[in-house]
């Protein structure tokens, strides 16, 4: 279910634009972001969390979209993995 690359590569320029993450770490099955500004308030932590689930199915097995979105309140970094 890993994005293909075109995807990957849209989505790296657009949160950049949007949040200002920046790809930190690639692996075989994880792309990790880092925030210089994480986000802080709740609705543009609701946004972020839902492109993110959408982009990677797998973080809403970590226990649904409301602990995703307080993951990303106050985080400097987002996470993906890929089975």
């Amino acid at each position: 279910e890993c994005p293909d690359t075109e995807e990957m590569i849209s989505m790296c320029q657009y949160w950049y634009e949007e949040y200002g993450t920046v790809p930190a770490s690639i692996t075989y099955d994880t792309l990790t972001f880092y925030l210089d500004n994480p986000v802080t308030d709740k609705e543009t932590a609701i946004k972020a969390a839902k492109e993110q689930c959408a982009f990677s199915s797998e973080l809403l097995g970590m226990g649904g979209i409301d602990l995703y979105i307080a993951m990303t309140v106050n985080s400097n970094v987002w996470s993906f993995w890929w089975d």
